[in-house]
């Protein structure tokens, strides 16, 4: 559940896939350590100092919300970003 928080493996970040054992280091704004515990799943590691991931600027939103525009064009459907 990526939208939600980041991982870091030990040396470095890891976004998908790794060896080893992963620690939670950030969560998005408004959520918790245990929204993530939950809706993972497991027992993870969690950082001494989990920080929490900066808002997106404008320019990432735009972008963000242009991606879904072009993505609901091309596959006929009613994809929304928020």
């Amino acid at each position: 559940v990526p939208e939600i928080f980041r991982y870091w493996l030990q040396g470095g970040r890891v976004d998908v896939g790794c060896l080893g054992e992963l620690s939670l280091s950030a969560i998005h704004p408004g959520v918790t350590v245990e929204q993530v515990r939950e809706l993972t799943g497991w027992s993870h590691r969690v950082s001494d100092d989990v920080s929490q991931t900066p808002e997106p600027t404008e320019l990432e939103l735009r972008t963000l919300r242009e991606l879904y525009a072009r993505t609901a064009a091309a596959h006929g459907s009613s994809v929304q970003g928020e």
